[in-house]
């Protein structure tokens, strides 16, 4: 069985046992983040907590066929900047990104 163009894989973690009195671990150094419009088209991204969100903006821009000035980026309500990374706006792998 083969993945196509625009197929979505879907990954579940869940630790078991060795819950008590252990040291909290980092988080992830790469998160997979949403990009949706309001047309209900969505890209996958997985970024690390550093990298500047521009980079996945331009990429959403191109991949939808649109102009990156004519788009506006929000979190939680919030403007996202192209400049802005995934830890600077506090975004986690849950998180969807509204174009």
């Amino acid at each position: 069985m083969g993945m196509e163009d625009g197929d979505r894989v879907e990954v579940h973690h869940e630790q078991i046992g060795g819950g008590g009195g252990g040291a909290e671990l980092p988080p992830p150094e790469c998160l997979n983040v949403t990009f949706a419009d309001g047309q209900g088209y969505e890209l996958f991204f997985k970024l690390k907590r550093s990298t500047e969100l521009g980079k996945a903006m331009d990429a959403f821009a191109k991949r939808t066929d649109r102009e990156l000035g004519t788009l506006r980026f929000s979190f939680k309500d919030e403007p996202v900047l192209p400049r802005a990374t995934a830890e600077s706006v506090s975004l986690t792998c849950s998180s969807l990104a509204i174009v």
